[in-house]
């Protein structure tokens, strides 16, 4: 008991220091759960899923390392399991591996003996109850991909042998012939705008394999210098790697370079390797600091403003004009300061041909240099009121439009046909006409429902991607 004690100590030490480490793991698509008989055996067990099984799925052994492999501590390897129940909770239960079977050289099965402590999963009823109580008098068989493990009748008996170098190598041997993803971070000026972060597979896969990804905040926090992004990663056969776009804030505020991290986990048909990386988000001197841009409707003509913070070797702003924000026409430009670290405001006014022509607009700020960029489309939609979603159909990026009343966050959430959120995002409005941008190029195509929310308002609409 004393052992299973100092083990706890060892899985909750990095997490109360806020060391970060790598998880690695290893997907079991079966095993079994019964009770410690001694000598290195376990009765009354039951598969884990299957006919016969109490239904539980998503298992997995978790270490937390700082190599690519699992590794001894102590004379135990001590780790996580992680088991998704019959109701869809997730368990995640301490321990270490102990035993094996078959005895010899080619086990089929990993046993892990739970740390103290008592963990309550829900079953299918195949045990005789809903639930079923893991403990330190408790065995876990952890049965490898492409091998079976026979247990007669059920519930019944498994027995084996243990061996700490025998173990070590057998579950290495395992981890070694799965395919293995890893994430990889990066570095980014802010102004870049985005952040290409890749998952890769290390070798194709002759089935799909898939992960979770999601981003932490640490120094650089959600909404304020990233968008907070939570997305299932998959792979079908023969895909090795795979680009999540993450949207970095543009702002004219002088800053520290800062990071958050990008962590995968809960693989399919796959081991993780490299579990996080971070990704640096450093501050760089823009040739133009923009502080926003608007367009209103007037009764003649549109009006757009802009304003700068700063400018550095800024040549001239051109606008152009769209009735589809597809195609564009110059309409007209206006000469810009030049160099000065004081706040310009800019206006140019565009005559309508009708009382309610609905108009796109984008601002192309072009330097002394030649090389340019363009501000985010602005809609003058003189006749509709609300949320205006564009284009659409889409296949890389999507534009809403909404007038607010006041300063307020805005909530956008693009769901499934099954209304499941697949992304949310949070963003800063100000009172007026806003435009925001959404990168959809890592989601499927499909028909989504666009929902979008203020403190005050909710909108929602059909989005279409194509790809």
């Amino acid at each position: 008991m004393n052992r299973l004690l100092l083990i706890i100590l060892a899985l909750l030490c990095c997490v109360e220091l806020g060391f970060s480490q790598n998880i690695i793991s290893v997907p079991f698509p079966n095993g079994f759960i019964g009770i410690n008989t001694g000598n290195n055996s376990a009765g009354s067990a039951y598969y884990l899923s299957g006919a016969q099984g109490v239904g539980w799925s998503n298992v997995r052994f978790a270490q937390t390392t700082n190599g690519t492999v699992f590794v001894t501590q102590g004379n135990d390897i001590v780790g996580t399991v992680l088991i998704t129940d019959n109701a869809g909770v997730t368990h995640e239960i301490p321990g270490f591996i102990k035993w094996r079977a078959p005895s010899g050289n080619n086990p089929h099965t990993m046993v892990f003996q739970p740390a103290p402590g008592t963990f309550v999963l829900t079953t299918n009823g195949f045990n005789g109850s809903s639930t079923y109580t893991i403990d330190e008098n408790k065995y876990i068989g952890l049965t490898k991909a492409g091998a079976t493990l026979t247990i007669s009748p059920v519930p019944g008996t498994v027995s084996g042998n243990a061996s700490t170098s025998g173990l070590l190598d057998a579950l290495n041997t395992i981890l070694g012939d799965l395919p293995q993803l890893y994430v990889t971070g990066t570095t980014v000026l802010e102004s870049d705008g985005i952040a290409n972060v890749t998952v890769d597979l290390s070798t194709s896969a002759t089935q799909t394999v898939s992960t979770y990804f999601r981003t932490y905040s640490e120094t650089a926090l959600a909404v304020d210098d990233y968008d907070s992004t939570s997305i299932l990663v998959s792979f079908s056969p023969g895909e090795t790697q795979k680009i999540i776009s993450i949207p970095i804030t543009v702002d004219a505020i002088d800053e520290l370079d800062e990071y958050f991290m990008v962590r995968i986990f809960e693989s399919t048909n796959a081991a993780i390797t490299n579990s996080e990386d971070s990704v640096w988000i450093t501050e760089n001197t823009l040739p133009v600091e923009f502080l926003g841009a608007t367009v209103q409707c007037q009764p003649e003509a549109n009006i757009l403003t802009w304003s700068t913070a700063s400018e550095h070797d800024s040549y001239a702003f051109e606008i152009e004009k769209s009735t589809n924000a597809i195609d564009w026409n110059f309409v007209g430009s206006h000469l810009a300061q030049g160099n000065t670290n004081q706040i310009t405001e800019y206006d140019f006014k565009d005559f309508r041909d009708c009382a309610t022509c609905q108009s796109y607009y984008r601002i192309k700020q072009i330097d002394l240099n030649g090389k340019f960029e363009y501000l985010p489309i602005l809609l003058a939609d003189c006749e509709r009121e609300g949320m205006l979603l564009y284009p659409n159909p889409a296949h890389e990026k999507a534009s809403i439009s909404l007038n607010l009343n006041r300063d307020d966050l805005v909530h956008i959430s693009i769901i499934d046909v099954t209304g499941k959120p697949i992304k949310v995002v949070q963003m800063k409005g100000q009172q007026g006409q806003n435009t925001f941008q959404m990168d959809i190029r890592q989601i499927q195509r499909g028909s989504y429902l666009i929902q979008v929310n203020t403190s005050t308002d909710s909108f929602i609409d059909t989005l279409q991607i194509t790809k």
